[in-house]
């Protein structure tokens, strides 16, 4: 059984992120409350956002406030190291990368006004951002868990091995957990992680993924250097990882925009209800449709898959 650390509740760092306008901090890490088996991601409802960091191999738990607003957003993070305190600006360039408090609506949303449909969806998520895995190592194994599946059951899922695998504290009377390191998943067995409801190919793909990661036969490190292209044609040589998951990736892990999963089934299921009549549409109908948002397309399909939270 492993121990679970407890987290001194004073925080050794505050410091505050300035998004770019407009950001709609509830609306975007809002996502993280809507499945009941999510655990690395905590949102509670008109409060804070937390979780648990990993900074240069030094965890580090924080917690995120918006003491701004929608046209003036202000962030105020607090930080509370395991042991070593990492450097201040490694935990907030993390932060605004997951957070995506960088990104500059404006364009987006004036391309958006030439379509009917997403100008009332942008509308009406007016300032919701993407968020974003901590790594594209996080991405990609997320990916691969929500392969074929239901998203609540994925989310279920990733829980799980999250929970066994994870590093794990105690704040505030309450567990939080960090995604697992490439090194943990790589010394499983694959019936280890079947106890895990993952089905016997995406334990396989998770552990031979994690162990190239392992033996720098992938080096991650040099991803964010590359073009999409060049990271599909490299991610698709490993086995469980296609298009779909490595363009997942590419918008998740990198927060690259102009990356579309056009194979996704929810996705595919929005278009053809929206823009087909209900009409079952293809990869490439998909493809047609968004790619005219050229550097936005990534970013048009996630307004499209949060029409549900629309009230």
């Amino acid at each position: 059984m492993v121990k679970i650390k407890c987290i001194k509740t004073e925080p050794s760092t505050i410091f505050r992120i300035k998004p770019t306008s407009p950001y709609n901090f509830d609306l975007t890490v809002g996502i993280f409350s809507k499945f009941l088996g999510e655990v690395v991601d905590i949102f509670y409802i008109n409060s804070a956002y937390r979780r648990l960091l990993n900074i240069a191999g030094n965890y580090v738990f924080v917690s995120v406030k918006s003491v701004g607003n929608v046209d003036n957003p202000e962030l105020y993070v607090e930080v509370y190291p395991e042991d070593i305190q990492p450097d201040e600006n490694l935990i907030k360039q993390k932060l605004e990368h997951i957070l995506s408090t960088n990104i500059a609506l404006e364009g987006f949303y004036s391309m958006m006004c030439e379509d009917k449909v997403l100008s009332e969806i942008t509308n009406r998520l007016y300032a919701l951002r993407p968020p974003r895995t901590e790594s594209f190592y996080e991405a990609l194994v997320i990916a691969i868990i929500e392969q074929q599946i239901a998203l609540p059951i994925a989310v279920m899922n990733k829980g799980y091995l999250v929970r066994k695998y994870g590093k794990k504290i105690l704040f505030d009377g309450k567990e939080y957990y960090a995604f697992p390191a490439p090194y943990a998943l790589a010394n499983t067995k694959v019936e280890d992680l079947r106890k895990l409801r993952l089905s016997r190919r995406k334990a396989e793909y998770i552990i031979e993924l994690s162990t190239k990661i392992i033996n720098g036969e992938l080096d991650l490190a040099k991803i964010n250097s590359l073009q999409n292209q060049e990271i599909i044609d490299i991610l698709t040589k490993i086995r469980g990882i296609g298009k779909w998951t490595a363009e997942y990736a590419i918008v998740r892990g990198l927060g690259r925009l102009d990356s579309l999963p056009a194979n996704d089934v929810a996705l595919r299921k929005v278009v053809s209800t929206l823009y087909y009549g209900g009409k079952e549409v293809s990869e490439d109908d998909v493809r047609k449709l968004l790619d005219k948002w050229g550097k936005y397309k990534g970013f048009a399909a996630f307004y499209l898959l949060n029409m549900g939270r629309l009230k």
